[in-house]
Order: C-alpha cells, then structure tokens, then sequence
C-alpha cells in the first residue's frame, strides 16, 4: 500500500518558533540517533513510540539531504503541532488528503500551521499511507487462535514481520523521494525546517487489511531565490 501526497503554500512573512526546548531526539546527531537500539526494534504496532518513530523520520529525512550536499533541517515544534494533529485526524476521523473537511480552522496545511504559531514565508507538507510490515504486493491475512490475524507469504508461510523504527523512517523517505513532488519538498533550499509525525492504524491484526500508518512531514522557511512548486499528487 503506497499512497502520497505533496503540496506547497505561500505564507506571510514572520518570525519563526524558537527551538531551544526541543525534545532530546532532536538535540542528537543524526549518526548518535541511529545508534539507539530501540530504533532497531520491531515495531509494536498496538501501542508504538511515537515520539522515537517520528525523531526516526526527522533524522531520515536529513540523511537523505545531506546526501545531495544540503544542511540539514532544523526542528520546529510548530511545525511539530501541525503535522502531529493532521496525522491523528486522518487516523481518528478515517481520511487521507492534504485537505481537513471537520475543520475550518485546520482545513489546509498553511492553515494548521497558522494555526499551531507558524509564520513563514513559504510551507510544503508531504503526506502517504505506508503499511507497517514489511510486506510484498500480495500476501495472505489468515486468522489465527486469539481471532487476530496474521499476515503471511502466500508459498512459504513464513509470518511477516512490522518494521523497526528505523527502517520504517529510511523506507518512507525513500518512497517520498521516489515522487518528483515530495523529493522537490526534501530537496527545496529554501525549506529549512521540519517536524515529521507518523500515526498507525487502529487495532492492528482486527482486519484482512494489513496494518498501515499516516506519516505527514510538514516544512516551512523563507524564500532566498525560486524553486519550482511542489504540485499536489
């Protein structure tokens, strides 16, 4: 299941969100983070880190970055608000899309952002739905003794198995940057800060249908020169 979105706002110009209170995660280098050895754990997809899953993605995101010889993104927990509340909502209220239909107030991106302290020049917010095990195209779901089900190779039999936090962070960028529109947000110089958030689907194992997540990036900075906009897809 590989399904995304990019888009890209022009915002009035502002004052940014101080970091200076940012969670440790975000404090870490990016090559101490991935050290940590929860980040190489399966994933419990009842009950997940979300603050170590959405760090996983921040840290990700800058990897890929500094492969292409840009600085880093820095984390802005306005930015944070934002993507946190559309990934909830889309978990809580059973949508996928850029757009928030419940709600005037965090219809759009540049409006959670608005909304959540944000003022800058110019936004962009990557969305997907990613599955959380690392499955193939096609799989069998088979109920198992406790009425949940498991998720199978159709051959072998073999049980897959969720990600760990990190290689669910590495995959999910990479599939991002396999779309012309959000690799052009990643790569954007004049997008400078980002705060990532990633929410699973409810009761995994209580449907055929394999467990999923919501991730949504959302990034903000100021214009220095043009950069081709990021077309919703």
């Amino acid at each position: 299941m590989r399904i995304f979105f990019a888009c890209i706002f022009s915002l009035l110009p502002g004052l940014l969100t101080a970091r200076d209170n940012a969670p440790l995660y975000y404090r870490m280098a990016r090559q101490e983070f991935f050290k940590l050895p929860d980040l190489n754990r399966p994933m419990n997809l009842a009950q997940p880190d979300h603050e170590l899953l959405d760090a996983a993605l921040f840290h990700a995101t800058n990897e890929v970055r500094s492969t292409y010889g840009l600085p880093p993104f820095t984390y802005a927990p306005v930015l944070f608000g934002a993507a946190s509340f559309h990934a909830q909502s889309m978990i809580d209220r059973n949508f996928y899309d850029h757009q928030n239909k419940t709600s005037p107030t965090y219809a759009t991106p540049d409006r959670r952002i608005r909304t959540f302290g944000g003022k800058y020049q110019v936004t962009a917010e990557n969305i997907a739905q990613f599955q959380t095990l690392d499955l193939p195209r096609q799989y069998c779901p088979r109920r198992q003794a406790d009425g949940t089900y498991g998720y199978f190779d159709c051959r072998t039999g073999r049980a897959y198995q969720p990600f760990t936090y990190a290689a669910f962070a590495r995959q999910a960028v990479q599939k991002w940057m396999a779309s012309p529109g959000h690799r052009a947000n990643i790569l954007n110089r004049d997008l400078t800060y980002l705060a990532c958030a990633a929410r699973l689907s409810r009761s995994p194992g209580r449907s055929k249908t394999a467990p999923f997540a919501r991730p949504v990036q959302n990034f903000g900075g100021y214009l220095t020169r043009q950069e081709p906009r990021a077309s919703i897809k």
